[in-house]
C-alpha cells in the first residue's frame, strides 16, 4: 500500500501535489478493491455480518508508529510486517500473538535455510559471483 500511494502521489499532476489519495484510500483500493478485483465483492473486503471475517490485529504501540493521529496513515507509511500481531482468516485464527498456528514455522525456515545454502554452494562451485554495477568480484 505504500508503495502504491507514494507511486500514485509522484504520477498525478494535481494542483496539491501529494494530498491524493490518502492513506485510507489505499486500505479501501486494498481491502474493498481487492475484493471487487477478484468478483467477491459480496463475501470479502469490508467486515460486514454475512461476510467472511479477515483481519490482523496491529501492535500500535511500536516506537515507529507512535504518536500517530492517524493510526491507518501512521501505519500505511511506517508500519512493519512485524507490527501484526495476530491475523484472523475467515474468522479463525491463522496467527495469534504473532505465533503462526497453521504450519510448523520452525521446521520451514530450517528447511528453506536448508535448500538456500544448498543452491548458493552450487552457485558458488560455478565460478566467482558478479554482482551488477561492482567491478569486483565476490
Amino acid at each position: 500500500m505504500r508503495v502504491a500511494l507514494l507511486t500514485e502521489r509522484i504520477s498525478r499532476n494535481d494542483a496539491n501535489p501529494g494530498l491524493r489519495p490518502q492513506p485510507e484510500d489505499m486500505l479501501e483500493d486494498a481491502t474493498q478493491g481487492g475484493a471487487r478485483a477478484v468478483q467477491q465483492a459480496k463475501l470479502l473486503g469490508s467486515l460486514e455480518v454475512g461476510k467472511k471475517a479477515d483481519l490482523i490485529v496491529l501492535d500500535t504501540q511500536r516506537a515507529h508508529l507512535v504518536p500517530a493521529g492517524r493510526i491507518v496513515s501512521a501505519w500505511i507509511h511506517n508500519g512493519q510486517p512485524s507490527d501484526i500481531e495476530s491475523s484472523m482468516v475467515d474468522g479463525h485464527f491463522v496467527m495469534r500473538n504473532r505465533k503462526v498456528l497453521t504450519m510448523d514455522e520452525d521446521s520451514i525456515i530450517a528447511e528453506a535455510n536448508k535448500v538456500g545454502r544448498r543452491i548458493w554452494n552450487r552457485v558458488l562451485e560455478a565460478g566467482p559471483v558478479t554482482v551488477p554495477g561492482r567491478s569486483r568480484r565476490r
